[in-house]
């Protein structure tokens, strides 16, 4: 199990509401992987893109971790809550672009 989804389910009973929240931005961030990400050649499955849509989750929430960051938070469960399913897609989507 990733760090995303460990601090996932503490965040279920922490706080329900932001939980609720980020499961509901995971579903938006999964259509639009579905829609929009043709990096393997061809649309992505729902199922593929669900994976997809966790990997990054994962991946921006340990970078946001990471105590050499510059915007280092020191609690996963209060970072997951504070940023939601879509900020943490978006660091980790914006450290894998190509930056122009």
């Amino acid at each position: 199990m990733s760090s995303f989804q460990r601090s996932l389910l503490a965040l279920q009973g922490r706080d329900p509401r932001a939980h609720q929240r980020v499961l509901e931005e995971l579903v938006y961030l999964a259509n639009v992987l579905v829609a929009g990400d043709s990096a393997a050649g061809r649309a992505l499955r729902p199922v593929e893109a669900a994976a997809r849509a966790l990997e990054l989750c994962d991946e921006g929430l340990r970078t946001l971790l990471d105590p050499t960051a510059r915007r280092a938070a020191p609690d996963a469960v209060e970072t997951l809550s504070l940023w939601g399913a879509v900020g943490l897609f978006r660091v980790a989507w914006s450290a894998r672009s190509p930056k122009t």
